[in-house]
């Protein structure tokens, strides 16, 4: 249902007004340089979906190398929405975590 959306001329259009220009500058903007994620101190989760045809494996692969308290988890046949793809290990990974995380 949300590809679908996603899909939609009339958000399409939406979404390129709100990013109109040079889109790769917006997204630069917004990368933290290595230095500040490797000060990053708080403990970090990474979900990804192995097929992610939006965001690539890759992006999660760099964080791993970049941040100090880092775990992964990766779903194989998964796209984009893994919290929805599998829904009750998705939920269980993050209050394992949260839980883990309040000790």
């Amino acid at each position: 249902m949300r590809i679908e959306a996603a899909l939609d001329p009339k958000v399409n259009r939406s979404y390129q007004v709100i990013f109109s220009g040079d889109r790769q500058k917006h997204l630069d903007a917004r990368v933290l340089p290595d230095e500040a994620l490797a000060r990053i101190q708080q403990p970090c989760l990474l979900i990804h979906g192995r097929d992610d045809m939006i965001v690539p494996l890759d992006t999660s692969l760099y964080l791993l190398q970049k941040l100090p308290k880092v775990q992964m988890h990766v779903y194989g046949q998964a796209g984009h929405w893994t919290q929805l793809e599998h829904a009750d290990s998705f939920h269980n990974l993050l209050h394992q975590f949260f839980m883990e995380d309040a000790d």
